[in-house]
């Protein structure tokens, strides 16, 4: 029996330039989606590329926890890097265009650094919203229609 040597074809979408990644999420993934939020900035020499979905993400975190912590690094970042010092969850890497949109799609942030061969994607945490016991504008507007029934004199 022969054994066909089937040649390995890279699929990795990575290296990229940072607006062609811009670019092709855009067109790609979300180009009816106003939503759709990216952040360009270099340090150390590096591009650095951020996407998000607005509502789908704690933006309060990602500022915090992400964008000040590459900016205040006096060194260069690679995907080591940001593993292990991104305080948020455990990050998925990825070689595909696909895999990213997805994963944006899904509530993850992108992190990209120009000329890496991945990209990392970050499920953010999402807050949770509480369901009150009484809404206060319920309390305020049932108060003034208890007195609106029932008028007193104040002497």
């Amino acid at each position: 029996m022969r054994r066909r040597n089937k040649r390995k074809t890279s699929t990795s979408y990575f290296p990229c330039e940072v607006e062609k990644l811009e670019k092709d999420l855009k067109e790609g993934f979300f180009k009816s989606l106003p939503d759709f939020t990216t952040k360009k900035f270099e340090h150390e020499g590096q591009k650095v590329f951020i996407a998000f979905i607005n509502y789908m993400v704690e933006k309060e975190q990602i500022y915090r926890y992400v964008i000040e912590v590459i900016q205040q690094s006096n060194e260069p970042w690679g995907i080591e890097k940001l593993k292990n010092e991104i305080p948020i969850s455990d990050g998925e890497l990825r070689t595909s265009l696909k895999d990213v949109g997805e994963d944006l799609i899904k509530g993850s942030f992108v992190i990209y650094i120009e000329g890496l061969d991945q990209s990392i994607t970050y499920a953010v945490p999402q807050l949770k919203e509480r369901d009150p016991d009484r809404a206060e504008t319920e309390s305020l507007i049932l108060d003034q229609r208890f007195l609106l029934l029932n008028p007193c004199k104040l002497t």
